[in-house]
């Protein structure tokens, strides 16, 4: 944010409003916080905190500021909050101490210290120390001059970007100042940036008094409406923008309509991940790892990824998971799907502008068999490995157990990338640390625990999974905690505890009920203020509906737990809206922050969700079993729906409906150039003009014009639907060896030439067009073109010559499908549909047809497909 406009929000010279509305909370139920695992806690500082209030009491206060000088800095221990599930640093139980101190200690602190706090942060101020400046805040409350601190502190983080540890200083400094005007318009805007709006209208609060509070609220309007734009992505696209998955061919997979099925009826969402960076797509799939050019949807690379599977000499320890030995709903899945809906770290993966870093060298072949079988550690080692974009050479490669020590050491998650660092979650052994790697390197740069035993994780994760923001890194450790950490720093924020199947699993002792078989894997997503956890452990039994797990609304700026409401039919977690949190089952819906167990803000129809929806400004991109369906999310309106192309005779939505797309599982993602939907068999692309203009230049400006270039004008010549521009980009493209690029080229030569032979003017102009894309070759839809100038030589009145014509696609007999009039989207041969023209046209034309035939350098074989037709 520029430092302008913070200041003019600081200083707008406000009068001072009313208290800011607290943000709702759930009712606080006395339990003490318990945490199934192990948290850092202090004792120490519980030991001196009793100390210190004992001498407040007496007004001993010297020795009581004694002790409060060495308290235990720093914050890597925590203490418990009374009467809640949240523990914080043990530096704001030290700022809680202060807070207790009578007015005499109080003047008695000021006499002893505020001439040096006053030196220190003037010094501080000067120079925009952050680090001097966070240390006062956080020790010298008791001074005059900390308000000034506290200003200073917060708008310096505010130019930094760290607005979640902002928010944290200016609600400490609002608790001292709470009828501070410029205090209240900070906190609004700063909540704002941070993507909290309905937070921030509640900071700001009803004070309609002053004109001058209406011009922040009207700052936020704008604000609000700005980042509520998003994308704009063509759905009636002229052409199909795709790319087919090729298949390894050392693995079984099943059909994509089966898969579909499976998605639809367990409302279990596809793990694929794909993600952008370095103008790659890249998503990993069956044991591969797939590089696309995210311009022009090019194929750049793939990669075949390591296993950790047992050698033949281990083989009789382990062996395949078959179906009898799966517990619940996944015993009725084949291994293809199984791995697709349950297997997290065969899936996950992050990517910069340079790299892409996955966990690989992962166990397959056999999970953890109990005390049944000669057990194994319930997660095996494994390694982070970083390729090239451009190429997908292996830059480095390191394994976990060189990062964390222990008999037992795994990476649980992809990194998250902050800057030049990669920071993932490890376990080792029973404990969960958080490590911070180079990501040019791969060295380890700091490190951290999170949680202590008892933790018991799978082979495939799922069970620990990160997420970030500005400020913060969240992590859900998959055993009861949900802990915050600075992303500078890996300091303690705060951690959450909630209740965990993991305590009642810890009571068995014979034959342990199989962990792989729990709730659908989600990571945590930011709605608001609020951090939306739905982890995989979670348990909570109620007396209304018995044993449920549950979905957390956790306030991501200060820990406390807020709302919990039961997962029931809540399939997976899409994203923070304006209006509230999306979320996704049966149909889409929106759960209002204030309240997320009341009447949803609104809800769709029912829809047949195949996939993971995405979420860009005001819209939610939904892939059903019959096309994306795209929803309004502040009401919940269908804004488009793709399904009607399918059933409806009149007009398409898309003239060029992706084939499979009703039959696939496909997770979708938006990015400024558009949609990708990603389904096991391929990748399509729905453009945004605009991104993809802007990827262009972009791309123009950084290098010499290339043939990969001039296809990508060509396409955006095409979706603006310029098909005599597709054509001259694509004759004056510079040479390319690239087969693919050519085999593309031409393919989308052919789609120009088919819409200019749909608005030819005349019969002759139209016969060009489609002779021309009907010579293009296989792969290019030459049989649809093909089928189409058949066709248009029967209306011309040509008899003779579309027999001719029908009669050579019958001998030449290409691969290509086309659709089949009259069968929605059933796909045929082209030559089955000209030998069943053939056939008709015989009827009225038996002698020319006879002479055809007797003429035609066909052998008996390719004769005999008029009769198989």
């Amino acid at each position: 944010m520029p430092r302008s406009l913070i200041i003019d929000v600081v200083v707008l010279g406000l009068a001072t409003g009313g208290v800011a509305a607290a943000a709702a909370q759930a009712p606080d139920d006395g339990r003490a916080p318990a945490a199934t695992a192990t948290l850092p806690e202090s004792n120490e500082a519980l030991l001196i905190s009793s100390r210190i209030r004992t001498a407040l009491q007496n007004q001993d206060f010297a020795l009581a500021f004694r002790l409060l000088e060495g308290y235990p800095a720093g914050s890597s221990e925590l203490v418990a909050i009374p009467a809640s599930e949240t523990y914080q640093p043990v530096w704001r139980e030290a700022w809680r101490l202060y807070g207790e101190t009578p007015p005499a200690g109080v003047e008695l602190y000021r006499r002893l210290r505020e001439e040096a706090a006053r030196v220190r942060y003037e010094e501080a101020s000067r120079n925009a120390d952050i680090a001097t400046l966070r240390t006062l805040f956080r020790t010298e409350r008791l001074c005059e001059v900390w308000p000034r601190i506290a200003r200073d502190f917060a708008t310096l983080l505010l130019e930094s970007g760290h607005y979640s540890e902002a928010i944290e200083a200016l609600r400490l400094l609002q608790r001292e100042q709470p009828r501070a005007a410029d205090v209240q318009a900070q906190l609004a805007v700063t909540l704002a940036l941070a993507g909290a709006d309905d937070a921030a209208r509640r900071a700001l609060g009803d004070d309609t008094g002053d004109v001058r509070f209406e011009a922040v609220r009207e700052w936020l309007a704008r604000f609000a409406g700005d980042s509520g734009e998003g994308i704009a992505p063509l759905l009636n696209a002229p052409a199909d923008w795709s790319a087919e998955t090729p298949t390894p061919t050392y693995v079984d997979i099943d059909d994509t309509t089966a898969i579909a099925k499976e998605v639809e009826y367990w409302r279990r969402m596809p793990l694929i991940e794909p993600t952008v960076g370095g103008g790659a797509l890249v998503f990993r799939l069956r044991g591969e790892l797939y590089a696309y050019d995210a311009l022009t949807l090019l194929p750049r690379w793939i990669a075949r990824e390591l296993t950790g599977n047992p050698t033949s000499a281990d083989s009789a320890d382990f062996h395949n998971w078959g179906p009898a030995e799966m517990p619940g709903w996944s015993a009725t899945l084949s291994e293809d799907t199984r791995a697709l809906l349950t297997a997290h770290l065969q899936h996950t993966l992050a990517a910069d502008d340079h790299a892409v870093y996955t966990i690989e060298a992962l166990f397959t072949s056999a999970p953890d068999m109990g005390i049944l079988r000669r057990p194994r550690p319930d997660a095996q080692s494994n390694e982070l490995i970083a390729r090239r974009l451009s190429d997908g050479a292996v830059l480095w490669r390191v394994k976990a157990e060189s990062v964390v020590s222990g008999r037992v050491a795994a990476f649980l998650d992809r990194p998250v990338i902050d800057g030049d660092r990669l920071v993932l979650p490890a376990r080792s052994d029973g404990d969960i640390a958080l490590v911070a790697l180079s990501a040019e390197t791969g060295a380890v740069v700091r490190q951290m625990s999170l949680v202590g035993p008892p933790t018991r994780l799978p082979d495939m994760g799922g069970y620990c999974l990160m997420t970030a923001d500005q400020s913060h890194l969240y992590v859900a450790t998959g055993n009861g905690v949900v802990a915050a950490v600075g992303r500078d720093d890996l300091d303690w924020r705060w951690a959450t505890t909630y209740e965990s199947a993991l305590s009642d699993q810890l009571t068995v002792r014979w034959a342990p009920t199989p962990i792989a078989d729990d709730g659908p894997v989600d990571r945590p997503v930011l709605a608001g203020d609020m951090l939306v956890v739905a982890p995989v452990d979670s348990r909570r039994r109620s007396p209304e509906i018995g044993e449920t797990s549950e979905v957390l609304f956790i306030d991501r700026f200060e820990g406390r737990l807020r709302w919990r409401i039961p997962r029931q039919d809540i399939a997976f977690l899409v994203g923070g809206a304006t209006a509230g949190l999306i979320v996704g089952g049966p149909t889409i819906r929106c759960l209002s922050l204030s309240d997320p167990s009341g009447p949803p803000a609104w809800e769709t129809p029912p829809l047949r969700i195949s996939g993971r929806p995405a979420l860009s400004g005001d819209r939610v991109y939904v892939p059903t079993r019959e096309g994306l369906v795209v929803v309004d999310a502040t009401n919940g309106r269908i804004f488009a729906d793709q399904r009607y192309a399918q059933t409806s005779g009149e007009a398409r939505l898309d003239e060029a409906l992706p084939e499979g797309l009703d039959r696939a599982a496909a997770n979708v993602i938006a990015t400024p150039q558009g949609l990708y939907v990603v389904s096991p068999d391929r990748v399509i692309k729905y453009a945004d003009p605009v991104g993809v203009s802007d990827a262009v230049t972009r791309r123009s400006a950084a290098g010499p014009d290339s043939a990969d270039l001039a296809y990508a004008r060509a396409w955006l010549r095409l979706l603006r639907a310029d098909e005599q521009g597709v054509l001259e980009e694509l004759g004056s493209a510079p040479e390319s060896g690239d087969p693919l690029l050519a085999s593309a080229s031409a393919r989308l030569r052919v789609n120009a030439l088919l819409r200019l032979s749909r608005q030819a003017s005349t019969d002759e102009e139209r016969l060009r067009w489609l002779r021309e894309a009907a010579e293009a070759g296989e792969g290019t839809r030459s049989g649809e073109a093909a089928i189409a100038l058949g066709d248009a030589l029967e209306q011309a009145g040509r008899i003779d010559d579309a027999i001719r014509h029908y009669l050579q696609v019958v001998i030449l007999a290409t691969p290509d499908l086309v659709g089949e009039p009259g069968h929605g989207n059933a796909s045929v041969a082209p030559w089955i549909i000209a030998a069943r023209r053939l056939r008709d046209l015989s009827d009225s034309a038996v002698v020319d047809v006879k002479e055809s035939l007797e003429d035609s350098p066909a052998t008996p074989a390719q004769l005999m497909r008029l009769l198989e037709a």
